[in-house]
């Protein structure tokens, strides 16, 4: 029998007969958005996935037309505070359609956004809970808040009203401190919010020597633009950051994975600058309240002081007094001395003028046979010095010849050799072993040689080499 042949459009017509027959109800189903757009005339069209871990394992078209997607829109908004995005998880109920040109999708009808919610949460709590795994939850909490945070990084998009609030807190802070703020540009709302605001934290730690902390505030916005936050890479990013992070996103419901991490989380930009001015409103305090104390210090030192001055000066006068009197009596002794010393002095000039006439005596009468002793001792030295010398000459010449016999040259030119290992000389059987390389000096060369075995005394001399 002939199978019959089909066109492929009646291929296709034939498969949606089946469907429409065997799947005529609506199924609930659990699905990831990998896509969504609307077109002119309102409807969404979605691109639905399931993942295993990170692989994709299914995927399907979805169709939400118009009328009913401006129901299902609002309501998940409404309920959820986000708009429906490319990476949620959803519950929703389709009946299955097949086209013959577009094939096989999902005609949706309604979605479940409490399910969205719990995805959201259970999303946020598993990062909580690998940031805790990963010992970084509290990291950054565990920085020191600067005492004078004078320098600020601003993490946040330009000319919004979050942004505005905090740069017009900060400037026109009632004490007058004067900040120094910069501004990291980024994205705050959207599918590129995670990618800037990681760019702009990491420009910051390029350059955090320069900051006291880091701010990251939201732009404006509604609470539909939170789910960036709840990033694990934005979180891990913060918990890793140099700088103390404020968090001042500007919300009132949950805390995201922004405001678990940073040191310091407030609800709204405004507060996160009152936070910062506080802070040196403290330390402004504390400055005043030492210089207080200092001042009553130095003034209570000084009275102490000039007190102590007053009674050490009449307590010299009276050392003075005490001292003069002393060395008045040691001065008049110093004369008495003087005077015995003067008489000593001439005593001592006439013994030496009386010394001084005999000595001129004794000379006159002995220069005579002084002169011929020392002529007759000039040749006796004469005599003996030559003699000395030429012995000397001849005990150097006889060294001479013992230390030339000693030379390494002329020792190795009667046959013997000198032998290294490593640069160190062999004195010794023990200092060489089997395997080492040992260098011979002869009398006109060196010998490289490689030990292969050796043998003490009273044994066989059958080293290798």
């Amino acid at each position: 029998m002939r199978l019959k042949i089909f066109s492929l459009f009646e291929l296709n017509r034939a498969l949606r007969e089946v469907i429409e027959a065997g799947l005529p109800d609506e199924y609930p189903v659990i699905a990831e958005i990998a896509s969504i757009r609307t077109d002119q005339k309102g409807h969404c069209y979605l691109e639905l996935i399931e993942r295993d871990e990170n692989t994709i394992i299914a995927r399907m078209s979805g169709t939400i037309w118009s009328y009913n997607y401006r129901i299902i829109s609002r309501q998940f908004m409404s309920v959820t505070g986000l708009p429906l995005s490319k990476g949620m998880k959803i519950l929703l109920n389709a009946g299955i359609s097949f086209h013959e040109r577009y094939g096989l999708s999902l005609n949706i009808q309604d979605i479940d956004p409490s399910y969205t919610l719990g995805e959201m949460a259970k999303k946020r709590q598993e990062i909580l809970e690998r940031l805790t795994r990963e010992d970084l939850i509290n990291k950054n909490m565990e920085l020191d808040f600067p005492i004078l945070p004078l320098s600020i990084a601003v993490i946040s998009s330009p000319g919004a009203a979050g942004y505005d609030d905090f740069m017009n807190h900060i400037k026109n802070n009632p004490y007058g401190y004067n900040f120094n703020t910069e501004l990291f540009q980024a994205i705050m709302q959207g599918e590129n919010a995670e990618a800037s605001i990681i760019g702009a934290f990491e420009k910051c730690r390029e350059r955090h020597y320069l900051f006291d902390l880091i701010v990251i505030i939201r732009g404006g916005g509604g609470e539909a633009d939170l789910h960036c936050f709840d990033s694990y890479k934005i979180g891990k990013l913060i918990a890793e950051m140099p700088l103390p992070v404020i968090s001042g996103i500007g919300h009132q419901r949950d805390r995201t994975v922004v405001d678990e991490v940073a040191h310091t989380s407030v609800k709204t930009p405004t507060a996160a600058a009152g936070l910062i001015i506080q802070a040196v409103r403290e330390f402004h305090l504390r400055v005043r309240e030492y210089e207080t104390r200092l001042i009553r210090s130095s003034g209570e030192i000084l009275e102490n002081n000039r007190f102590k001055l007053h009674t050490l000066s009449a307590e010299m006068d009276k050392l003075v007094t005490r001292c003069l009197a002393m060395e008045d009596v040691k001065l008049n002794h110093m004369k008495q001395a003087l005077s015995y010393c003067r008489k000593l002095l001439h005593y001592q000039r006439e013994k030496i003028d009386r010394l001084r006439d005999m000595t001129h005596a004794l000379v006159k009468n002995s220069t005579k046979e002084n002169l011929f002793a020392l002529d007759y001792l000039q040749d006796l030295i004469k005599k003996h010095f030559k003699s000395y010398m030429q012995n000397h000459k001849n005990l150097l010449t006889n060294r001479q010849t013992n230390i030339g016999h000693l030379n390494p040259a002329n020792v190795l030119k009667r046959g013997y050799s000198i032998t290294y290992r490593d640069n160190m000389l062999v004195k010794d059987i023990q200092n060489v072993s089997p395997g080492d390389i040992i260098k011979t000096v002869l009398y006109r060369g060196t010998i490289r040689s490689n030990i292969t075995e050796v043998k003490e005394d009273g044994e066989e001399k059958t080293t290798d080499i």
